[in-house]
């Protein structure tokens, strides 16, 4: 009785080992996905974002149809030297801003709204490698994060969005 009883929960055991899968999920009212040849398109209807956590590298968005794009920053010539990412985003609160050490002596970080005028202008403070940006009292929309030099040249732009 102890080896079927032994045999039954090992075979339990193994199946909910293969229960469980990582890959991006979306459950809607209303949705499709095509491919045709190398181009994909899939969408929802209905879905709203509600909140958007990360942790160690995973992005987790309620209610909202992920792709598998990444939005990344605009680079130029000073950029290849310089790494600086900005998260999460889309963002509903705070955009994290993070630099390489030592770069971030005289960076000046500026936030556009699409008619070019600026929301916030900030500088880093020293001896710090990230910032946070304070999104709560903007409207919900697209905006250009730039960050600047001490010189006022551009290291990087992104865009951001906020629900």
């Amino acid at each position: 009785m102890k080896q079927v009883l032994t045999i039954i929960l090992f075979s339990l055991a193994i199946s909910n080992l293969y229960c469980q899968k990582l890959s991006p999920e979306v459950i809607s009212s209303s949705g499709s996905s095509i491919v045709v040849s190398n181009v994909s398109l899939e969408w929802t209807l209905g879905e709203v974002t509600t909140e958007t956590c990360s942790q160690s590298g995973k992005i987790l968005t309620q209610g909202f149809h992920q792709t598998k794009l990444k939005v990344e920053g605009i680079e130029n010539g000073l950029s290849f030297f310089v790494r600086i990412a900005a998260y999460p985003n889309p963002a509903s609160e705070y955009i994290t801003i993070e630099w390489m050490p030592g770069v971030g002596s005289g960076l000046k970080i500026q936030v556009l709204n699409v008619l070019g005028e600026k929301i916030i202008e900030a500088n880093a403070e020293m001896g710090l490698n990230q910032q946070k940006i304070d999104f709560r009292d903007i409207a919900a929309g697209s905006y250009i994060l730039k960050v600047n030099s001490s010189e006022g040249k551009l290291l990087k732009s992104f865009v951001i969005i906020k629900y």
